[in-house]
């Protein structure tokens, strides 16, 4: 499937200007989330690397009740938005009512890496949750990344569900 989608993916990322609201909010970017109007597919990439992740762990890692909550959770995994993380910082006009939180590490490889036993898959997921949507990889780059070319699969679901839902808390579902 990968094959034959490098063939057809559009070549053009140019930004245009569209609604905020668009994606499940669980999986939107954090410049659709900061009222960020003008984006490409970077927003895309974002959503696939949280499915990604759901790949791994069998649960959806960003699980926000509200637009705030949800952005408390992408800084409290992927660290404070600021003029290193995310450069066009001063671009989004809705930041003039907010106040960021400030000095969040990233933490996202220490959370997941339980759940993802290959480098390969780490990396795809890191360069895919980039809070920059202008360092973010791209599709066609994702498409060939090793991730894809080393045929990895996540590994033994049901075992690293259990071991997802003990880490979080949540209640394990068995079959």
């Amino acid at each position: 499937m990968a094959i034959v989608l490098k063939e057809k993916l559009p070549n053009d990322d140019t930004p245009s200007t569209y609604t905020p609201r668009v994606v499940t909010l669980w999986y939107r970017s954090p410049g659709v989330l900061l009222l960020q109007r003008n984006y490409g597919t970077a927003v895309d990439m974002w959503a696939a690397g949280c499915v990604v992740v759901e790949m791994f762990t069998r649960i959806p890692i960003l699980r926000g009740e509200g637009e705030i909550h949800q952005f408390d959770l992408i800084t409290s995994l992927c660290g404070s938005i600021n003029s290193e993380s995310y450069p066009d910082l001063e671009n989004i006009p809705a930041l003039a009512n907010l106040r960021l939180p400030r000095n969040r590490t990233r933490q996202l490889s220490q959370t997941i890496k339980h759940f993802v036993e290959n480098d390969n898959g780490m990396d795809l997921i890191e360069q895919l949750l980039t809070l920059d949507p202008n360092s973010r990889i791209s599709a066609t780059a994702s498409l060939s990344h090793q991730f894809f070319e080393a045929g990895a699969m996540p590994g033994d679901l049901a075992e690293m569900g259990l071991r997802f839902c003990q880490a979080m808390g949540a209640p394990s579902t068995s079959r």
